[in-house]
């Protein structure tokens, strides 16, 4: 199936749902993320392929918060199917790979963005476009995030290396910031005022755990920085677009696809 195949990339899988039913979440992500990830790097050593690099998630490691950057060696600590489901895939192709002539390659990405996200940082642009007064001037976190461009640079990297890659890379912006930085970025690129104002941090923590929602508090306010130190050094790679230069590509596709009549 993958005969004269050198290099297969495996973005493919289950993101990260938030509405998944708890009876069968981890089923969905066992064989989106799991059984059919094996399947696929079988098949790319039983054809010969040289390099198999598999896209897993920097929520391997859990939600956080976190006191000091993660680093490919720490030991993950997944809090959820996702993350779990992603973890057991990482262990199955290094397993994998000690029987098999295959470079083994393993991607942690944290949040990426870009033209065409959803979820989180959508939320956050329509946040921002509408002037909603946001409680997070006070917020001093500490966060990774990756552009798609960046991203897929580093994947290209990976590809056309001659040399053996195998291993874990982990990869961002190389720009960490806080939420209410980003929020005023984002602002200034829409042109709008970044209407944030200061709240207490436990009496934000409070409203959130209240709400139910204490791990989207977690998300929001805490920090989570990426290590990638060892991507740099060993791969002699660097992210090739600035965090602003990706956010302005990311906030450029969000007016067009207003403009277009997108919700």
């Amino acid at each position: 199936m993958l005969d004269g195949i050198d290099t297969v990339i495996h973005l493919a899988g289950r993101a990260h749902v938030m509405a998944d039913a708890a009876a069968d979440s981890a089923k969905r992500y066992q064989h989106d993320n799991v059984d059919a990830t094996i399947a696929i790097a079988r098949a790319a050593v039983d054809s010969g392929v040289r390099r198999f690099v598999f896209m897993s998630t920097i929520k391997v490691f859990g939600d956080g918060p976190f006191t000091e950057p993660l680093r490919p060696w720490r030991t993950p600590t997944p809090e959820d199917d996702y993350g779990r489901s992603k973890l057991q895939a990482e262990n199955a192709l290094r397993a994998l790979s000690q029987s098999a002539a295959i470079d083994m390659v393993i991607v942690r990405p944290p949040l990426v963005y870009g033209p065409g996200v959803r979820a989180n940082f959508l939320r956050l642009m329509n946040w921002v476009d509408r002037g909603l007064p946001l409680p997070l001037a006070g917020v001093h976190n500490r966060r990774s995030l990756v552009s798609v461009f960046n991203l897929n640079e580093l994947l290209r990297r990976l590809a056309e290396r001659r040399e053996s890659c195998a291993g874990t890379w982990h990869v961002s912006d190389g720009q960490d910031c806080s939420i209410s930085e980003l929020m005023r970025e984002v602002a200034a690129l829409l042109s709008r005022p970044a209407r944030l104002f200061a709240l207490p941090p436990f009496m934000l923590r409070a409203a959130f755990t209240l709400a139910g929602r204490r791990r989207e508090y977690e998300r929001l306010c805490g920090s989570l920085q990426v290590d990638m130190s060892q991507t740099n050094t060993k791969l002699a790679w660097r992210p090739p677009l600035s965090r602003q230069e990706g956010l302005a590509q990311t906030v450029a596709w969000y007016q067009e696809r207003l403009q277009g009549g997108a919700a």
